[in-house]
């Protein structure tokens, strides 16, 4: 068996998949097994990988394109591994990636997971000069934090590990559950979070992947329209589970909210959470406490209603909460109703239009 297994959901990436696979077979550390699921690739990405005469290649091929989420967790599944590594199949490792992650894991067994930097290459695989040019330069360059600095960074901010620069070890997908298929932009986050309720991480401040940036923002991550659109409902669906967090824990992470806010420690966390959403300046947070405020009153108030929060204070909240940016568009809307109106005032003289 293994000590390391790297895992990867290889799609559409003909050009580019050999190297991957090839530098995890450089690698200065070669203890592994590469464990690949093809997602439905029709430009024969697959016969690359099954040309590449290796026996630590393990191909499987989807008949249909199923998702990223689903072909990586196939092959997280079928990985026997001690530790995973994620490899994309559009990046590659560089050199002593595995050799140097394996060793901090091996000398610290309480670190559930440990992350490195990106270097950014373009696609034919040289090192873009202006790396501050790329889209998530500076997200990536993240220090070190404790495991409740981590999870406020994660609600109050937002997800700044790089993915494929992983080493995790076998048993936090184990206990933890894999990805969630549900998610197209943040299935990496949604584990993150529940990775640092239970273990902490770290980062090893060095590049240890090459990040390839794709032409015409081909990238997954990319900040295209769609992907915008996608990852403001994702993340009120990934933050939700904040409110599942162990009572100590979540007394810890919110501390200054929960004192500032004047909440006891003995309400509803999801009552809690749902008046801390809604005293940042955060619309996605808006719209997430009206979700859990919502679903934490009953329909009718009774003798013994929820404590924390007043149906009065509620429904407040939701006629001062413009999550749906409606009163925009009204302004929108005016704005135009009122051109039309100077526009019918005003008729054109069609006698001065030249015929």
């Amino acid at each position: 068996m293994p000590r390391v297994s790297i895992i990867m959901a290889s799609y559409q990436h003909r050009p580019f998949v050999a190297a991957a696979i090839h530098s995890v077979l450089r690698q200065t550390y070669q203890d592994f097994e590469i464990v690949v699921t093809d997602d439905g690739s029709v430009d024969g990405t697959p016969d690359v990988i099954a040309s590449i005469q290796d026996p630590r290649i393990k191909l499987r091929r989807f008949e249909t394109n199923r998702g990223a989420c689903s072909a990586g967790n196939d092959a997280l599944n079928r990985a026997t591994g001690e530790y995973i590594s994620n490899l994309s199949s559009d990046d590659v490792y560089l050199p002593h990636k595995l050799e140097k992650q394996v060793a901090y894991l091996d000398a610290h067994p309480e670190i559930g997971a440990v992350f490195a930097y990106p270097i950014f290459i373009n696609e034919d695989g040289a090192v873009i000069e202006n790396q501050i040019s790329t889209f998530n330069h500076k997200v990536f360059l993240a220090p070190n934090r404790s495991q409740v600095d981590w999870l406020r960074h994660f609600f109050f901010v937002g997800n700044c590990l790089c993915h494929p620069t992983i080493l995790i070890r076998r048993r936090c997908y184990e206990e933890l559950g894999v990805y969630d298929e549900r998610l197209a932009q943040l299935p990496d986050f949604d584990m993150w979070i529940r990775l640092l309720a239970a273990y902490p991480i770290h980062i090893m401040a060095e590049p240890m992947i090459g990040f390839r940036i794709l032409n015409n923002n081909g990238n997954v991550s990319a900040p295209k329209a769609q992907n915008i659109v996608r990852v403001a409902w994702e993340t009120t669906r990934v933050l939700r589970q904040y409110a599942r967090l162990p009572g100590d824990l979540f007394a810890a992470v919110f501390s200054p909210e929960l004192e500032a806010l004047n909440i006891n420690k003995s309400v509803n966390p999801a009552i809690a959470l749902g008046r801390i959403c809604m005293a940042t300046n955060i619309t996605h947070l808006h719209s997430l406490g009206l979700e859990l405020l919502y679903n934490a009153l009953p329909p009718q108030s009774e003798e013994h209603s929820p404590s924390g929060i007043t149906y009065r204070e509620y429904l407040n909240y939701t006629g001062n909460s413009d999550i749906y940016n409606t009163l925009i568009k009204e302004k929108f809307q005016a704005l135009e109703n009122t051109l039309h109106n100077i526009i019918a005032m005003s008729p054109l003289d069609t006698k001065k239009i030249p015929q």
